[in-house]
């Protein structure tokens, strides 16, 4: 059985807990995410990729990897 003191103590830290939560949360809606471009590079890797998928889809092999 709680007392009442540890009851409103608990109560307390509960509050201000949930104050310092609404404050990151505001701080977290102002930053600004910089957007991000794909390289050329990527992008050509990514043209492959979706070339190689559809090969497969259509029952063709991977090339070996002779690496």
């Amino acid at each position: 059985m709680f007392t009442f003191q540890g009851h409103i103590i608990k109560k307390h830290i509960l509050i201000k807990g949930l104050i310092e939560m609404k404050k990151l949360t505001k701080k977290v809606k102002n930053i600004d995410f910089p957007t991000f471009s794909l390289s050329p590079y990527t992008k050509n890797l990514s043209k492959k990729t979706e070339a190689a998928i559809e090969g497969l889809n259509k029952g063709k092999k991977l090339p070996k990897n002779n690496a």
